[in-house]
């Protein structure tokens, strides 16, 4: 009979005290195998490995307060920023430093769960890919023709260069009213960016119709302009990620159209609610189910779950929230409370401008005589003429600023926001779409999810915004580390000491039950010496006993940890705190490895007893 055999005898002789000794083992490693997972992972989650954004760009204030409300929606937000916060993100230098950015608007909730007004790029679908790969496409082809080649051309070379660029720059121009339109349902900051463009692309067909070659090479380094800004947007122009490659995603319907009164649920919304695509929704205004706001949402789309408190958030355009007539009447009053001058000078309009306004008609016919042409007689359309005549600003169906002029429009009835005693912030078209009614100026978001490529870049963004004093950036993973280290490490430690106590406590529980063990099993130790077994094989047998209950108690205990904590998720967890996955840690394995040997040391004392039993005196006592 071999070593391992004996052991298992050993321990079925006296089978209830074993599994008693292995359960307490157990306890005392689930006990402290929970708190590490819970510690580990929270850790993860809040000194940040795993948010998908760099920066949250918001009012100024606490720099925590931001960062719990907007991730966590804990607390109420802080309060606005102005719409050229946002806007500054794309112009000269902070593009350098911003790769993406998504505004968004919080405060009122349906049923407990809170409402986030934000840009159509919150949900990852294939057409804003689509969209990116187009943009980049047509802005790639059209710097590259314009750009200089690195040698000097012919009179020639340069002339039908020129004429290319001309071509080429009208042919996207008559382009874009439909890209708009396609950019209008999927984000209209999308169709924001490209209104500014557009001015672009006005100033490079000037330039390229005048007959000088000076002037119509400015129109191509315009054009060139025209290409890189179009580069950038498409660069920009990506889905929001809620941690590093996890997006929110339609699980089932369809993304909301970003000026529609439409919005898609949570997953945890929608599964705690019951709600489901048709429904209907309203806005409680900040929280409270005794005020709300007249206008009704519908349910277009439910998302899959995150695991995140994203999973418990309803989502609707910025547009739709911003038609609400309280939201315009506050908008107004923070801007009058918090304008400066800076806040309401008007946004100049150079190449790097982000702006929005009235777009023109897309079937705008040029005045007779008076349009300008390219080379070849081809007529440009909705530019201004020679004398200067005004172009026409009538608006595309989709613009949110649009004139209603001749667009016919359904205005709601007064009565029905009369519990608000505002008048209407917004007129709807026939096709649904929402027609703004609330002057640039006013526009106001609680904050911006911004990307950048890396901390460097982070940190002269947050300089480039905290110095305007319109705003401040914040880093997510600095403001949760840190917080995380001064309120939560602490507690934690305290919980690990406790844990690790119970497991000391087990191994004195291992070494009292093997102790007594030995002394009831003296006259067994003896035969066994007596038929040739020798004090060092005794000692092993009773150090590997203790090792092989710190073993299998402590593997049970591991187990048990990792189900108590997904049990706890599931029954009392917040996703707000996700814990994901069961993979064991370094840490787990380590604390594994030294409740085995602090067994062993525990099975040592009786092992040393058991060696120094002696075969005669215990053989002649019976």
């Amino acid at each position: 009979m071999n070593i391992f055999q004996l052991i298992l005898k050993q321990m079925r002789q006296r089978a209830l005290s074993s599994w008693l000794t292995i359960l307490s083992v157990l306890f005392g490693v689930m006990l402290a195998t929970s708190v590490f997972v819970v510690h580990r992972t929270a850790g993860q989650v809040f000194q940040q490995e795993d948010y998908g954004f760099s920066a949250i760009v918001g009012p100024r204030g606490s720099r925590l307060a931001l960062v719990l409300n907007s991730v966590y929606d804990i607390d109420q937000a802080q309060g606005t920023i102005q719409w050229n916060v946002y806007e500054d993100l794309f112009r000269t230098p902070n593009d350098r430093f911003a790769s993406w950015a998504i505004p968004f608007a919080v405060g009122d909730t349906w049923k407990g769960r809170r409402i986030m007004g934000t840009s159509g790029l919150i949900v990852d679908r294939p057409e804003i890919a689509s969209m990116a790969e187009l943009l980049k496409q047509q802005g790639r082809e059209l710097r590259d023709l314009a750009r200089s080649p690195a040698s000097p051309e012919s009179a020639e070379a340069l002339e039908n260069r020129i004429q290319q660029v001309a071509d080429l720059t009208l042919q996207r121009f008559v382009e874009l009213d439909d890209l708009q339109t396609n950019a209008g349902e999927l984000d209209f900051t999308i169709f924001d960016h490209l209104e500014s463009i557009r001015e672009d692309y006005e100033r490079a067909i000037s330039g390229l119709t005048q007959t000088g070659t000076a002037q119509r090479l400015l129109g191509v380094a315009a054009a060139q302009t025209v290409g890189e800004r179009l580069m950038t947007l498409g660069n920009s122009v990506k889905p929001f990620e809620v941690g590093y490659g996890r997006k929110l995603t339609i699980a089932e319907g369809r993304a909301f159209h970003s000026m529609k009164f439409e919005g898609v649920l949570g997953a945890k919304v929608a599964r705690e609610l019951g709600m489901k695509i048709g429904d209907e929704f309203q806005l409680e205004h900040g929280g409270s189910a005794e005020d709300v706001h007249a206008e009704v949402w519908k349910v277009v789309g439910i998302l899959a779950p995150t695991g995140t408190s994203f999973d418990d958030t309803i989502y609707i355009p910025l547009i739709s929230s911003w038609a609400v007539p309280e939201h315009e009447h506050f908008m107004e009053l923070a801007a009058e409370i918090a304008g400066t001058p800076d806040m309401d000078a008007p946004i100049t309009k150079d190449s790097t401008t982000v702006r929005s306004g009235a777009s023109p008609q897309p079937n705008a016919s040029p005045k007779p005589g008076n349009a300008p042409m390219l080379p070849g007689g081809r007529v440009v359309p909705n530019l201004p003429a020679p004398d200067n005549t005004p172009r026409n600003t009538n608006a595309t169906p989709t613009s949110p600023l649009a004139s209603a002029s001749n667009a016919p429009v359904e205005p709601k009835s007064a009565d029905e926001h009369d519990h608000h005693h505002h008048e209407h912030a917004f007129m709807l078209r026939p096709d649904g779409t929402i027609k703004l009614d609330l002057e640039r100026e006013k526009w106001r978001v609680s904050g911006i999810f911004v990307g950048t490529p890396g901390f460097y870049q982070y940190g002269n963004l947050r300089f480039n915004i905290e110095q305007k004093g319109l705003a401040m950036a914040v880093s997510p993973a600095q403001e949760m580390r840190a917080f995380f280290m001064k309120f939560l490490e602490p507690g934690t430690r305290v919980l690990s000491g406790i844990a690790i106590l119970v497991s000391v406590l087990a191994a004195i529980t291992i070494l009292v039950s093997i102790y007594n063990s030995v002394v009831a099993r003296r006259r067994d130790i003896a035969i066994l010496r007596a038929l040739g077994a020798t004090r060092n094989r005794v000692l092993s047998l009773i150090t590997l006993e203790a090792v092989l209950i710190g073993l299998v108690g402590g593997l049970l205990g591991l187990l048990g940890g990792y189900a108590m904590v997904s049990i706890g998720i599931s029954l009392f967890g917040d996703e707000r705190l996700p814990i994901r996955g069961l993979n064991v840690g370094w840490f787990e394995w380590a604390y594994l490895a030294g409740v085995v040997i602090l067994a062993a040391l525990a099975g040592l004392v009786p092992a040393l007893a058991a060696y120094r039993v002696s075969v005669a005196d215990n053989l002649a006592s019976e």
